[in-house]
């Protein structure tokens, strides 16, 4: 009876009503409204130039230092580059020996240019006779070489054991060797699955290891006699087929080995010790098991390379005699041709000689004369492919950037190779270039103020004007972006071209008008809206933290202009200092209580719920 009335009581006395939301309020003021975009870019120069080595070589003159001026026309290197001074050099001999070959032909051949043509005639002579003496020496070796190469491979296909080529013995040598080992690990096998001391241990944690490795030991006990009767045969004869047959006995007894082994170690790590079996005695088999189990794998890797290098060398071999047949009549056609051509140039040097004796013709002046043009065109070139070595300023300007030291190498993969810029040269005026999504891009134009900031020169803040802005925007991962140039106001010899700059744009600013924070504003369709609190509708300067009401906020229609990251600018629907929710901060349950009782029982009690006005 009294839990039944403590229980009422209770009920009685702490009663809740419904949860009921707090709000935080914001008032509608008058101020400035600021919009802006931002981005990062690079210090360029309005001019720049740079200056590209044509040829690869070494920097054996350099005038030119960061910050330095020069005028156009100014020498500022000059590369080495040795094959253009080789083809200035030969171009230079070939004129010479051009016009000393005019010279001859006006003049006529002379008693000694008729003896070095002679002796021409009598080289070829010797050439020729040389030829005909290689086509008979070149029939020779070709028959040698194939002769040699079917030897090769009757060594390798001989089956006597006494006289076979290594590579078959090996396989009879390696399967002999591999059944002893396969023996070894068998008789491990045997004496752990027999060993007194062990019996109540061995796979104590899981039976079914120790009867899967008994029967696996069994079926390579049974596959040693097969091997053993293999490797009897072949020893006897090393046919093919009898080394075919070791080579897959064994490999079958070795894989049935490690199988079992494989097996043992896992029985191994399912046994426990015991005062008869020690953990020393655990190791000391886990050890020798795992021996065994790598030495029969490097013995299957074995067997397999000796028989993969029996097949490779038979294959070779057979490649060989293959290859020597097809060279035999490109080695005889190539003696041959040296035949023909010997006695080609034999005929032309006996031609030129008998041509040199006779009196100048108008075609040989004609001939020689060409030849005297070609040469001096050709010199020409090389002079302008020598000249393209040194690089010259093409205006007046600053150096900005120096790739090249004295003495270093313009090739590939040096710090200015062709077609990388050795040296920059600039105009003193620098401009800062961003980029802008399309976006943003749509909110500037030509002639907007930005405050500029660099990293590299903390306590600097220029002003500047956007001066372009790009007609054409450059795709990037599915994001258009637009190049914009702001010029400064004021230069600054401090700025560099390729500092990383920063550029705050005003794209807007409108003045004394009426702004709300943009987290009061709401959205319906195309719609905006506030909600306002009833009792709430101004601000009063008084109010601290959230409100607490149970009155439902009523939804008014707003127009709005412009808004920045913070502010929302209000065109109509509301006057300065209207008050309206910026946000639900959360809610409460308020709980009443009653303050007397009645004989019997609990009679509830008249109390106000707290924060709500009246």
């Amino acid at each position: 009876m009294v839990l039944a009335l403590a229980v009422g009581a209770y009920f009685l006395f702490f009663k809740k009503t419904a949860a009921i939301p707090q709000y935080s309020l914001s008032a509608v003021r008058k101020g400035n409204l600021i919009t802006t975009v931002s981005s990062t870019g690079q210090v360029s120069a309005v001019n720049q130039i740079d200056l590209k080595p044509d040829s690869t070589g070494k920097v054996t003159f350099l005038n030119a230092v960061v910050g330095q001026m020069v005028k156009s026309g100014d020498k500022l290197a000059i590369i080495d580059q040795k094959s253009n001074e080789l083809s200035l050099s030969q171009a230079r001999a070939s004129l010479a020996s051009s016009q000393a070959n005019y010279n001859r032909v006006i003049s006529g051949a002379t008693k000694e240019d008729l003896k070095i043509s002679q002796l021409s005639v009598d080289s070829a002579q010797a050439n020729y006779n040389s030829s005909k003496a290689d086509f008979e020496q070149t029939k020779k070796s070709v028959a040698e070489n194939i002769l040699q190469r079917q030897n090769n491979l009757a060594d390798l296909q001989n089956t006597n054991p006494g006289q076979s080529d290594n590579k078959r013995n090996q396989i009879i040598t390696s399967a002999e060797s591999q059944i002893s080992n396969a023996r070894t690990a068998l008789d491990l096998l045997y004496k752990i699955l027999n060993d007194d001391t062990a019996k109540v241990n061995l796979g104590a944690l899981d039976y079914s290891t120790l009867s899967t490795t008994k029967n696996d030991y069994q079926l390579a006990l049974d596959s040693v006699n097969q091997a053993v009767m293999s490797l009897a045969n072949a020893k006897t004869s090393l046919t093919d087929y009898n080394l075919s047959k070791v080579k897959d006995d064994t490999l079958a007894l070795l894989t049935k080995n490690l199988t079992a082994l494989t097996d043992c170690t896992l029985l191994l790590k399912n046994t426990i010790v015991s005062t008869s079996f020690s953990q020393s005695n655990l190791d000391s088999y886990k050890s020798s098991v795992n021996s065994q189990a790598n030495l029969t794998n490097s013995g299957i890797s074995t067997m397999q390379a000796n028989w993969q290098s029996l097949n490779d060398a038979l294959i070779a071999a057979q490649n060989a005699i293959t290859n020597a047949q097809l060279s035999v009549e490109q080695q005889i056609v190539s003696a041959q041709n040296k035949i023909d051509t010997s006695a080609r140039a034999l005929e032309n040097a006996k031609a030129q000689y008998a041509k040199l004796a006779a009196p100048a013709q108008n075609s040989d002046v004609r001939s020689a004369q060409a030849s005297l043009t070609a040469a001096q065109n050709q010199l020409a070139t090389a002079q302008f492919n020598y000249d393209k070595n040194i690089i010259i300023s093409p205006i007046d300007g600053q150096i900005a950037q120096v790739n090249i030291t004295l003495g270093s190498d313009t090739s590939a993969g040096s710090a200015a190779n062709v077609g990388t810029a050795a040296i920059t040269v600039i105009t003193k005026q620098k401009i800062a270039i961003i980029q802008l999504n399309e976006v943003d891009t749509a909110k500037i134009k030509v002639g907007q103020e930005a405050n500029l900031t660099l990293d590299a020169i903390p306590d600097l803040t220029l002003k500047g004007k956007i001066s372009e802005i790009a007609g054409v925007g450059v795709a990037t991962q599915g994001v258009v972006n637009y190049n914009v140039k702001i010029s400064f106001d004021t230069q600054d010899d401090r700025i560099k071209p390729g500092m990383s700059i920063s550029a705050l744009i005003t794209t807007s600013e409108k003045n004394d008008v009426l702004l709300l924070p943009n987290e009061a504003i709401k959205s319906q369709g195309d719609k905006s809206y506030v909600e306002i609190l009833p009792g709430y509708e101004t601000k009063n300067n008084n109010q601290r933290g959230p409100i607490t009401s149970a009155v439902k906020p009523i939804r008014k229609f707003i127009e709005v202009g412009l808004s920045n990251d913070i502010d929302t600018e209000i065109i109509s629907g509301l006057n300065e200092g209207g008050a309206v929710i910026a946000k639900t901060v959360t809610s409460a349950a308020v709980k009443t209580t009653t303050s007397g009782a009645s004989a019997g029982g609990f009679r509830p009690g008249g109390g106000g719920m707290p924060g709500i006005p009246h």
